[in-house]
C-alpha cells in the first residue's frame, strides 16, 4: 500500500506540475512573480488525487456497479467540484485563497488542462493489471466463494436474521458451504 501511495502521489503531483505548471526560475521572483500556472497545476493535482482515490476504491469494491457504490462516487465528485468552484468563485473562497479566483473555470475549459486530467488516470491501468493478477495468485475467501457460486457449485443461502449473540464462533458445520469455502481457502494458502 505504501508503494502504491507513493506511485499515485507522484503521478498526481508531478504530471500536472511538469505538463502544465511553470518551471521557469524567474516565474517565482519579483517582478515577474505570477503563481497562476502553479495554482492551475495544483488544481489539476487535487482533481487527480480525488480521481485516483475514487478509482481505487471502485476497483477494490466487491459490488462496483451497485447503486450505493455509484451514489457514493458521484457524491465524492460532486463535493470535489463544489469545493473547487466554491474556492474559485465565491467571496469566502476569495478570502481564503485569492490565487484560485477563476482557476476552476479555466482548467475545465482549456484543452491543455483537460488533457492532463484525461491522460494521467490512464496510469491506473497498471493498478487494474496488478489487482487482476493478485486475484489469480492469492484470491480472498470471498473471491473463492463467488467463483464457486458463479460455477453453480454453491447455492445462495437464504437471508437469516441473527443477532450478535446468536453468531457462532465455532468451526464450520461439516458438509456445509462454509466448510467447503474454508477448505478451498486452506488449499489456496497452502
Amino acid at each position: 500500500w505504501v508503494l502504491s501511495a507513493v506511485w499515485h502521489g507522484t503521478l498526481a503531483w508531478l504530471v500536472p506540475s511538469l505538463w502544465v505548471g511553470t518551471n521557469a526560475a524567474t516565474a517565482h521572483l519579483p517582478p515577474d512573480y505570477s503563481p497562476v500556472e502553479f495554482w492551475k497545476a495544483s488544481s489539476c493535482s487535487f482533481i487527480m488525487v480525488i480521481t485516483f482515490i475514487n478509482t481505487r476504491l471502485w476497483l477494490y469494491s466487491y459490488s462496483p456497479f451497485a447503486k450505493h457504490t455509484i451514489l457514493v462516487m458521484a457524491f465524492s465528485f460532486l463535493m470535489l467540484f463544489s469545493c473547487l468552484f466554491g474556492l474559485g468563485y465565491t467571496s469566502i473562497g476569495e478570502a481564503m485563497q485569492p490565487q484560485l479566483a477563476g482557476i476552476p473555470g479555466v482548467i475545465v475549459s482549456d484543452w491543455k488542462y483537460l488533457q492532463v486530467m484525461v491522460v494521467t488516470p490512464l496510469f491506473l491501468l497498471l493498478d487494474v493489471l496488478v489487482l487482476f493478477l493478485w486475484g489469480l495468485i492469492r484470491p480472498s475467501p470471498l473471491e473463492l466463494a463467488l467463483r464457486r457460486y458463479r460455477r453453480g457449485e454453491l447455492k445462495a443461502v437464504p437471508w437469516q436474521k441473527t443477532s450478535a449473540i446468536e453468531v457462532s464462533t465455532t468451526a464450520p458445520v461439516p458438509g456445509t458451504a462454509e466448510e467447503e469455502i474454508m477448505e478451498d481457502y486452506a488449499k489456496v494458502r497452502a
